[in-house]
């Protein structure tokens, strides 16, 4: 299994999953706090999140996936993975 044929997410997809804002998500990956992957270089590269990770990670921090008053993702939602397309 090659990392090519594992489907994977964006930041904004993964803030959806997540709750959290976009920048939130950028941060904890420049930080390593967040399971992802990075494609380009330097300032320029692109995060990447496969959702499953992205699941357990929020179940293993117990992220509270609720509204956030400002945000148009501000309904609460139940964590599935089969909401999420993974070709593993």
């Amino acid at each position: 299994m090659s990392i090519e044929s594992i489907e994977m997410v964006d930041v904004n997809t993964a803030a959806e999953i997540t709750g959290l804002k976009p920048a939130t998500i950028r941060k904890y990956a420049r930080e390593k706090k967040i399971p992802h992957y990075k494609f380009g270089g330097g300032k320029t590269g692109r995060y990447r999140f496969i959702p499953k990770e992205i699941i357990e990670w929020v179940k293993a921090h117990r992220v509270v996936v609720d509204e956030n008053r400002n945000s148009p993702r501000s309904q609460k939602k139940e964590l599935d993975i089969n909401d999420f397309a993974v070709t593993l």
